[in-house]
């Protein structure tokens, strides 16, 4: 019966690349998640919805853009760690009418028409505007470029 004998060196560098590997996924993970938001947030600007028109109309209307503050507070918010290596992050406007420019509002005041009642400011139906799904779509294709770039620079560094 024959015996041999096995060495093995380097577990400690071993695990210590892994340690500096996953550090580095970690971090990939955290960019894509910033990344990604604020490719769908600079699509969601750049919907048609923002042109700021008040001759000739489009028919239907759609809101014409005064102060752009909607537009211009649509960013990338709330980076955060769901676990290590999941994170996650919203795209989203600040601005108090921006839910209902996206979304509408169909029914109005829902006490609306009272007999001798005119609408108040606000109180309207209102017709949907939506930027942020459209925006999120267009935006598609560069996010899952953006995200396969960024995976492959963590690999290769």
């Amino acid at each position: 019966m024959s015996e041999f004998t096995v060495k093995v060196e380097g577990i400690k560098q071993v695990g210590a690349a892994l340690d500096v590997l996953t550090m580095r996924f970690d971090a990939a993970a955290a960019k894509i998640a910033e990344g990604a938001g604020d490719i769908i947030a600079k699509h969601a600007k750049s919907t048609s919805i923002w042109r700021g028109e008040t001759k000739n109309l489009p028919s239907p209307p759609r809101p014409t853009q005064r102060t752009g503050a909607t537009r211009n507070s649509i960013r990338t918010r709330d980076v955060k760690r769901e676990a290590f290596g999941e994170w996650s992050s919203n795209v989203r406007p600040t601005t108090e009418y921006a839910r209902r420019l996206e979304l509408g509002y169909p029914n109005g005041n829902k006490q609306l028409p009272v007999p001798g009642v005119k609408y108040g400011k606000g109180l309207q139906p209102t017709r949907p505007y939506p930027y942020l799904g459209p925006g999120f779509t267009s935006a598609r294709d560069e996010v899952i470029e953006y995200y396969e770039r960024t995976w492959r620079e963590a690999l290769e560094a």
